[in-house]
C-alpha cells in the first residue's frame, strides 16, 4: 500500500481538473471553451479519475472508494448540469457578438474558479444572457463543494487504516490457510497413492471387467495413464456385454417370431382347411368371407354353382389359402365348379390360362353342344379379328383358337389362317 498525499487531497486534484480548465478558459476570455469544459461528460469524467487515482493510492477497488461519496447527489447535479450546460453554452453562441467591449474577468484576480468566473460573467451580461450563465455558476459551484465533501469523507473515513487492518487480517488468514492446505496437501498424497494401487491391482486382474468394481472415487485420484487403460477396458467389456445382450435379445426375438410365424401358419391352416370343407358343402361361413377377402364373392358363386364369365378370364382367380395343404383343394373345387358351368366357360371371350388347362385336362367331360358354342366363338372371334386388325381383338382370338385345337375340336379356315400369322409373328419377332 502506497502513502503519498492525503486520500481526499489526492481525489479533489483529480476530480476538479475540470473545472480548473474551464476557470481557466473563461480567465482567459475563452468563454466558449471555458463552458465546453464544464460538459458532464467532462465532469463524471473528472469524478472517475479521482476516484480511480484514490483507490490506487491506497490500493483498493474503486467500489470501495465510491462507498464513502454522496454519489447520488453527485449523478443527480450531473443530470441537472446536462441541462444547465448546454443553456448556458447555447445562450453565449446566440447572445455574445452582442456584447460591447471586451471581457477581462482575470484583470483582478487571476486565479478565480469557474463558478466565480460565471457569476461576474453572468452581471456584466444582458439578461437573456445573465440568467443561464448564473444558473450554471450555481451548479458548478455545488459541484466544487461536494468534491470537497468527497475529499473530506475519505480523509475522515479511515479508508487507509481500514485496508491496513484487512491486510494484517487477510495475511493472517493466509498464513492459516496455507498450513491447514499443507496438511490437507499430505493426507490427499496418501489418499492418491492408495487409490492408484487399488486402480492398478483392477487392471492387473485376469478378468477384464474387474475395471468396473473400481470406485469413481479411486479412477478421479488415478494417472492418466491409469484412466486411460481403465476407460479402454471399461469401453471393451460394456461393447461385450451389449453385444452378448444383443445376441440374447435377437434370439428371443427369433423364437418369438417363429412361435408367432409358427401359430399364425396352422392357424391359417386350419382355418384353409375349414373353408375348403365349407366350400365343399356348398355353404360358406361368415369367417370364411373374411379368411378370402376380395376372392369372397367368388367363392360364394363358385359354392353355388354359378360361376360368371367374368370368373374365367383374362387373368386367373386370385384364390385364398396359397402355400397351405388346403390351395391344392380349392382348386380341385374350382375346376369342378368349372365343370358344372358350361354355360359360363361357352361363352368366355378371353379364356384364363387356369380355364384353358382345366378345359384341356377334362375334355373328354364336357359336353357337345358345350364345345360346339365354343367352337363357333372362336371361328366368329377369328373372323373379326382378321377383319378388323385389332390387337386385342387378335390377341383374344388367337388363345380362342388355341382352346379350341387343344379340345380336339375342328381348327376351321378362321382360326387356320390366324394361328398361321400368329406362328410368322412369333418366328419372325425370335429372329
Amino acid at each position: 500500500m502506497r502513502v503519498g498525499a492525503p486520500l481526499g487531497t489526492t481525489f479533489v486534484r483529480c476530480s476538479v481538473q475540470p473545472v480548473n480548465d474551464a476557470g481557466r478558459f473563461l480567465v482567459e476570455g475563452k468563454i466558449a471553451e471555458g463552458l465546453r469544459e464544464l460538459s458532464p461528460e467532462n465532469l463524471e469524467g473528472g469524478l472517475r479519475n479521482g476516484i480511480e487515482q484514490s483507490a490506487r493510492q491506497v490500493g483498493v477497488r474503486p467500489q470501495f472508494v465510491e462507498g464513502l461519496m454522496p454519489l447520488s447527489e453527485l449523478l443527480a447535479l450531473g443530470e441537472k448540469l446536462k441541462i444547465t450546460q448546454r443553456k448556458a453554452l447555447h445562450a453565449w453562441e446566440q447572445h455574445a457578438p452582442e456584447m460591447n467591449g471586451a471581457l477581462d474577468l482575470g484583470a483582478e484576480n487571476p486565479r478565480l474558479d469557474a463558478s466565480e468566473c460565471l457569476e461576474r460573467l453572468s452581471r456584466e451580461s444582458d439578461r437573456p444572457l445573465a440568467q443561464p450563465l448564473e444558473v450554471l455558476a450555481k451548479d458548478v459551484g455545488r459541484w466544487r463543494q461536494l468534491l470537497d465533501v468527497c475529499g473530506q469523507r475519505l480523509d475522515q473515513g479511515g479508508l487507509v487504516e481500514r485496508v491496513r487492518r484487512e491486510r494484517l487480517l487477510r495475511n493472517a488468514a493466509i498464513f492459516v490457510a496455507m498450513a491447514a492446505i499443507g496438511a490437507m496437501a499430505c493426507s490427499f498424497a496418501f489418499d492418491v497413492w492408495s487409490a492408484r494401487e487399488r486402480v492398478g491391482a483392477a487392471l492387473a486382474a485376469a478378468d477384464g471387467c474387474a475395471v468396473l468394481s473400481v470406485a469413481p472415487s479411486d479412477l478421479a485420484k488415478s494417472s492418466a495413464e491409469q484412466r486411460r487403460s481403465a476407460d479402454e477396458r471399461r469401453a471393451r467389456c460394456e461393447e461385450a456385454r451389449r453385444a452378448e445382450e444383443r445376441a440374447r435379445e435377437e434370439q428371443r426375438a427369433l423364437e418369438q417370431r417363429a412361435r408367432e410365424e409358427e401359430r399364425a401358419r396352422k392357424e391359417r391352416e386350419d382355418r384353409c382347411a375349414e373353408l375348403a370343407v365349407h366350400l365343399g358343402a356348398g355353404q360358406l361361413a361368415p369367417q370364411d368371407d373374411a379368411l378370402a377377402g376380395s376372392a369372397a364373392e367368388l367363392l360364394h358363386r363358385l359354392a353355388a354353382g354359378s360361376l360368371q364369365p367374368s370368373d374365367l378370364g383374362p387373368e386367373d382367380p386370385e384364390l385364398p389359402c396359397g402355400g397351405t395343404p388346403a390351395a391344392a383343394t380349392l382348386h380341385e373345387a374350382w375346376a369342378r365348379g368349372v365343370l358344372r358351368s358350361p354355360k359360363a366357360w361357352s361363352g368366355v371371350e378371353d379364356p384364363s390360362p387356369m380355364l384353358s388347362g382345366v378345359l384341356v385336362q377334362h375334355s373328354a367331360e364336357l359336353p357337345d353342344e358345350a364345345k360346339f358354342t365354343l367352337l363357333a366363338r372362336a371361328d366368329e372371334a377369328a373372323r373379326q379379328a382378321l377383319s378388323i386388325g385389332a390387337p386385342a381383338r387378335l390377341g383374344r382370338a388367337v388363345k380362342l383358337c388355341e382352346l379350341k385345337v387343344a379340345l380336339g375340336l375342328h381348327e376351321g379356315l378362321s382360326c387356320s389362317s390366324l394361328l398361321a400369322i400368329a406362328r410368322e409373328k412369333a418366328g419372325s419377332s425370335g429372329r
